[in-house]
């Protein structure tokens, strides 16, 4: 089995000697099935391919595509050469399969490779091959990693509109999947609820049909919040997608979804009932506590009673005003911890010379700090609220780790830093002058007074009352359960909040994202302030930044390590955290 999500060839259920067996030698006679769906950023990893390569010299090997064949393209077959193969000889290894597809003799890494579908036609078309019989031939891929190393996933950039998305899909869609997504405009996209939606009322569809609309350009894969996914909509719309689908569907067709499926999921796990709020619209109350599919029903609810007018417009409009005062209240819950010390000792003698002295610091004033770095979600918000570009986006692009180094790739900015993020994700490739606009913006929004910690603010959190090297202990195996450095990240950010926090319940403070403070560098703190405030030195072209990231070693993610950076410069491991003035 590929496990993809891992970057890693795994083989469950399986004790270790045996596994390193069988990555390394085959009984005679064996025959590999790989069951993928070939779409996570892990199958243009250079390693787990040179893996497969390997195999295929030791026994025939076949992948069974999870996928119909119309969304091969979407996955990395993209990047392969799709073409049917042959045999001449029973039972042969893939590099001697045949095809009409040319292979140059300087292409000296070349894997062909066979694909199955979930049918019993395809496994006795490739039974036919393998026996060598005449005029016999199943799809197959070509992998040529000679080249693939320039390979990855890149995503399309093309601005398609709502209407021109639902052609689009419309066009090559099997008719199940077409009637599954109009069924799905009218619940969460969260997956137990959209497999619900097939229970009920699409019992005839199956996996690959609902992997069909996930993969489509229907959804938006990046907008992930809690598990639940979102159609697209353009900046000047209000729904987008949905409301097409919705009208697709029907009123009727949508009023017997949502009452039968918001029923069913509010018996177990949801609080909000459509049947109910209609008959007592009293139902919805502010000091309930309801979760994000909750609100989810009663925003996609009030855009159904909205088409309907009459008595049920007024009924979308409390459900509105519902959904607006939430997410009022949600915006003003900065998730934050106020220390509760007022005095640390800042920084290290057994470290780095720019560590030292160790020194304390007596901060007289409060103040919150966000438990997280501030997410890809987060930043989208403010993007799409503000038209902001980046500075990698108007410059010439980001530092990114392109699988061999680090260098500037013109197209990698805060959406696309070359590897796999999610809206969970702490925001990277981003300058210390796109956070002070991202920080501008906010303060607008909410009336607040947000800002970038100053060093000594940030290392006080950091360290929560501790003096070790971390504020876990001087132990770096424990690092582990606190970080994603080096060791454990598989080269990319991981979403917030997945390892423990340190003692004043704070998240990431160790590894994942450098995070940009508000302070100019300073070689040593000979001569920086004790009073908790930033150091201006009036030099420019330097701005610190603390923490280590997923792409640092152990010793550079302690609570004393100091980094710094151009306030322009902006790269794959670098993003900020927030802190708030408490008036």
């Amino acid at each position: 089995f590929i496990d993809t999500m891992q970057d890693s060839i795994v083989c469950y259920k399986s004790k270790n000697k045996l596994q390193k067996r069988l990555l390394s030698t085959f009984p005679k006679d064996t025959l590999i099935f790989i069951m993928s769906d070939m779409y996570a950023q892990g199958w243009s990893n250079i390693k787990l391919l040179d893996k497969l390569y390997q195999w295929q010299k030791k026994a025939p090997m076949a992948i069974i595509q999870m996928l119909p064949y119309g969304l091969w393209k979407s996955t990395i077959l993209n990047h392969t050469t799709l073409t049917l193969l042959r045999s001449n000889k029973v039972f042969v290894k893939n590099e001697y399969f045949i095809s009409r597809t040319k292979i140059k003799k300087e292409d000296d890494k070349v894997m062909k490779i066979p694909l199955l579908n979930f049918d019993t036609t395809s496994f006795d078309v490739y039974g036919r091959v393998m026996g060598a019989k005449p005029k016999n031939r199943i799809d197959g891929a070509i992998f040529n990693l000679s080249k693939f190393k320039e390979k990855r996933f890149i995503k399309d950039r093309k601005i398609l509109n709502s209407e021109q998305r639902i052609r689009k899909f419309y066009e090559s869609a099997s008719e199940p999947a077409k009637r599954l997504a109009e069924y799905l405009s009218v619940v969460p996209l969260k997956f137990p609820i959209m497999k619900i939606v097939q229970q009920k009322l699409l019992l005839e569809t199956s996996q690959v049909y609902l992997s069909e609309v996930f993969m489509s350009v229907l959804v938006d894969k990046d907008s992930n919040r809690d598990g639940i996914y979102r159609f697209y909509k353009g900046d000047d719309e209000k729904e987008g997608v949905r409301d097409i689908l919705l009208t697709l569907l029907g009123t009727n067709k949508a009023i017997d979804t949502i009452i039968t499926i918001s029923g069913f999921i509010s018996e177990r796990e949801g609080a909000f009932d459509f049947l109910s709020f209609l008959n007592n619209p009293s139902s919805i109350e502010k000091s309930k506590e309801y979760d994000e599919i909750d609100r989810e029903f009663a925003r996609i609810s009030a855009k159904i009673l909205e088409n309907m007018g009459g008595e049920y417009a007024k009924l979308a409009q409390t459900l509105t005003e519902y959904i607006d005062d939430y997410e009022e209240i949600e915006e003003d819950e900065f998730q934050t911890v106020t220390p509760t010390s007022k005095r640390f000792q800042m920084g290290s003698n057994d470290g780095r010379d720019n560590e030292k002295q160790v020194h304390e610091v007596i901060i007289n004033y409060d103040f919150e700090i966000a438990k997280y770095p501030v997410t890809v979600g987060e930043f989208r918000a403010f993007v799409n609220d503000t038209g902001y570009k980046t500075e990698a986006e108007v410059g010439d692009g980001a530092f990114v780790w392109d699988e061999k180094n680090v260098n500037m790739k013109k197209d990698a900015y805060w959406d696309n830093p070359y590897f796999e993020q999610t809206d969970d994700s702490p925001v990277v490739c981003v300058s210390w002058n796109d956070a002070q606009e991202y920080i501008k913006w906010l303060n607008q929004k909410t009336g607040e007074t947000y800002r970038l910690p100053s060093e000594a603010e940030w290392e006080f959190a950091c360290r929560a009352g501790t003096t070790t090297k971390w504020s876990f202990g001087d132990d770096e195996k424990e690092l582990e359960k606190y970080a994603w450095y080096d060791e454990n990240s598989d080269g990319k950010t991981h979403p917030v909040g997945e390892k423990l926090a340190n003692p004043w319940g704070l998240y990431d403070m160790h590894g994942n994202v450098w995070e940009w403070c508000e302070d100019d560098w300073a070689n040593n703190y000979n001569e920086t302030p004790r009073d908790g405030s930033a150091n201006h030195n009036q030099k420019e072209g330097t701005k610190i930044l603390r923490g280590g990231s997923w792409g640092s070693i152990a010793v550079n993610s302690r609570s004393a390590v100091r980094n710094w950076g151009d306030p322009g410069n902006r790269s794959g491991s670098s993003g900020f955290r927030l802190l708030r003035v408490i008036r």
